[in-house]
């Protein structure tokens, strides 16, 4: 409201010949800090909480043990048996049935390798192993988390991560060597791609995960492919030639990878579904 005062000395200025003064423009609202690639803001809480679920991770990695006859007898026993040639065989990779793949071992077998060369110690790698496997789930988590906030809001993100870091389940599954803990690792780069709007590195993520790693995961990927059949900047045509690329080459690496162990055309884990 114009004090009465102020309203005279203006109507005197007008009667002088002077205009009065123009109200100046209204300050623009603050800008929303905008990063690349859709990341969080870094703000001091959200450091926090991802330095809290880094700890977490590799406190699981360092002190966990292993609680799946599985993951010894069915996937650290075949990455030694690659690594050194011999270990222990279970039925799943005789080549009678041959439903474990040999090229999902591959990326574990590779870090093994330069672990053991670097530190010297089987037991040293095993750890270390254990440790990048958690790192990488941190990671993954990290930019489930932004993507959250780019579609929900920053709110939603920090939820999400608190969840994550006092997750019970989250916290023997980051380290464990199982295709169910893969897939966890799968699910949340598909869903960090998906909420992007990245549909085509999605497609390949689930394709990668039915195909070499836990084919069960087949159910949870029907959302994500109807959502890429109807978004208008995919559609069918595309849909097709994602999952059909990345079909073809992960079928043929693993024909190809496996054959070699297996002495025929691969592995065949979709039979594990019956």
């Amino acid at each position: 409201r114009v004090s009465r005062a102020t309203a005279m000395r203006q109507r005197k200025g007008a009667k002088a010949g002077g205009a009065p003064p123009a109200p100046g423009p209204a300050p623009a609202p603050p800008t929303p800090q905008r990063l690349g690639h859709g990341e969080l803001p870094p703000t001091p809480a959200l450091r926090f909480g991802l330095a809290v679920l880094l700890g977490v991770r590799l406190l699981g990695a360092a002190t966990l043990m292993i609680t799946d006859c599985d993951e010894t007898f069915n996937y650290w026993e075949p990455a030694h048996y690659t690594l050194y040639g011999w270990g222990f065989q279970t039925w799943e990779y005789s080549p009678a049935y041959a439903l474990r793949s040999y090229l999902f071992l591959l990326p574990h077998s590779c870090l093994l390798r330069l672990l053991h060369a670097a530190l010297g110690s089987k037991i040293a790698a095993f750890y270390g192993a254990r440790a990048a496997q958690a790192a990488l789930c941190w990671h993954l988590e990290r930019r489930f988390c932004e993507a959250a906030a780019l579609r929900y809001g920053e709110a939603s993100a920090h939820a999400t991560l608190w969840l994550l870091a006092g997750s019970a389940g989250m916290f023997h599954a980051a380290p464990a060597f199982l295709p169910s803990s893969f897939t966890l690792l799968a699910v949340l780069g598909i869903w960090s791609a998906w909420l992007r709007g990245q549909y085509g590195p999605a497609i390949v993520g689930a394709v990668y995960t039915i195909l070499l790693v836990w084919p069960f995961a087949v159910l949870l990927y029907v959302p994500l492919g109807l959502a890429a059949l109807l978004a208008p900047e995919f559609g069918l045509d595309r849909v097709l030639l994602w999952g059909c690329g990345a079909t073809a080459v992960l079928g043929g690496a693993s024909v190809a990878y496996d054959g070699a162990f297996y002495g025929r055309c691969g592995a065949h884990p979709q039979l594990l579904a019956p």
